[in-house]
């Protein structure tokens, strides 16, 4: 970026780096993905489809679309005929705001009653919903121990002459029996 030209790198500063396909707000998008907004049209009624086969008649198709799309732009002006452009997006609403700071407060909140930002963090294992406090057997399962075993059964060499693995690597993976909260309140007969 250091070696751009100045006006270039100053559109680039700006965010003038994106497509836009019209002034609606929530929009912008990489060149690549315009590049599908055109195949996207292309493929519509009236485009591409079923003109593929005849070179002239997709040459022709291609060289013409920013004038067509230029005089539609041009007609729609005249005619004072808005499309989706006037649209806001529902989350620009004030009351959408609103409800997005509520909800980040009120989990804001409930993270601070399970004490996830305090300085002296449990060592102990903790359901932040029913505050329950894991068991030893719980606490100390994890999946380290599990990779561990993947890894020497299935990619590590074997002990036999071909020097290949005991497993191969898309055979299915055992059922994991680990135990979690929900095995604190079952019941066993």
């Amino acid at each position: 970026m250091n070696q751009l030209p100045a006006e270039v790198l100053a559109e680039f500063k700006q965010g003038n780096f994106v497509v836009k396909r019209s002034a609606a707000k929530f929009n912008q998008v990489d060149p690549d993905q315009s590049q599908e907004w055109l195949n996207a049209t292309g493929k519509r009624g009236g485009g591409i489809v079923g003109i593929t086969k005849t070179p002239t008649a997709l040459s022709r198709w291609a060289l013409s679309y920013n004038l067509r799309s230029h005089i539609a732009a041009e007609t729609r002006v005249m005619y004072n005929v808005h499309t989706e452009e006037s649209l806001i997006h529902k989350e620009c609403h004030r009351s959408r705001k609103k409800q997005d700071n509520d909800h980040e407060n009120a989990l804001f909140c409930l993270l601070n009653q399970a004490n996830v930002f305090s300085a002296q963090q449990s060592t102990t294992l903790q359901n932040i919903a029913t505050k329950d406090i894991a068991t030893p057997e719980i606490a100390s399962h994890n999946g380290q121990t599990q990779l561990n075993a993947f890894v020497k059964e299935r990619l590590m060499p074997g002990n036999d002459e071909k020097d290949t693995p005991k497993m191969k690597f898309r055979d299915p993976i055992r059922k994991n029996k680990a135990s979690t909260f929900a095995t604190l309140y079952k019941v066993r007969r």
